[in-house]
């Protein structure tokens, strides 16, 4: 098997692998992230 780490696959497969967007989590945690915390 010939994996090629490459910026375009790692996101595709970081998005494939968590539930959550980056972009939800950040907003998220910018509105209720300290309160979580």
């Amino acid at each position: 098997m010939n994996i090629q780490r490459s910026a375009p696959e790692a996101e595709t497969t970081l998005a494939d692998t968590v539930p959550i967007d980056l972009a939800e989590l950040r907003q998220l945690l910018d509105e209720g992230g300290a309160a979580a915390l």
